[in-house]
């Protein structure tokens, strides 16, 4: 537990630097939690964003194509970057008591890249007429849950990243899964 505290103090104080900002008068510079959490976490979602971005304009036109390039940009963030991934995935947004989730959160983007990925698929064709953001929001459980797998248990062998995504997004928009050779990436 302590070794987890440290990897988050770690990352959070990282990305607090690189934005001008640390030392032992940290809480100076913001109003409250939340402040200094969206001043820690913004930069890395910016990123994350970019390259789900990258990945989306490298695939061509097709959706479902684009919504595995995009899943495969999500998880080589993760593993490129645990540290950052860690900071932006587990760390809970704060919601003030009985009131609604504060807007323009820094992850707003990512979730809006996801969003026009699986809407996308649903106008070419997919089969799966189901929410939107319930199909976004079991993707990112689907990736976060088989990252969190792989991180905890690494000497387990494990289906590559390739036939996990295959069939994760194939299974939440009940489409054909493609055969298709393992990426480069997924090794």
């Amino acid at each position: 537990m302590f070794r987890r505290l440290h990897q988050y103090r770690a990352a959070f104080d990282a990305r607090l630097g690189a934005r001008g900002r640390g030392g032992g008068h940290v809480y100076l510079h913001f109003s409250d939690k939340e402040e200094m959490f969206r001043a820690a976490v913004t930069d890395d979602y910016d990123l994350l964003g970019r390259k789900l971005g990258e990945a989306a304009r490298l695939v061509g036109t097709d959706p479902f194509a684009r919504l595995r390039a995009i899943s495969h940009a999500y998880c080589r963030f993760a593993l490129d970057h645990p540290g950052r991934y860690r900071l932006i995935a587990q760390v809970q947004q704060a919601i003030p008591e009985g009131g609604p989730r504060p807007q323009g959160h820094p992850a707003g983007p990512v979730h809006q890249i996801l969003l026009k990925a699986v809407r996308q698929c649903q106008a070419a064709g997919s089969a799966s007429n189901a929410d939107t953001e319930l199909l976004v929001t079991c993707l990112r459980s689907g990736l976060h849950g088989f990252l969190e797998l792989r991180g905890s248990k690494p000497q387990r062998k494990w289906p590559s990243l390739d036939a996990i995504i295959e069939r994760l997004t194939a299974s939440l928009l009940l489409t054909p899964v493609r055969q298709s050779r393992p990426s480069p990436s997924s090794r």
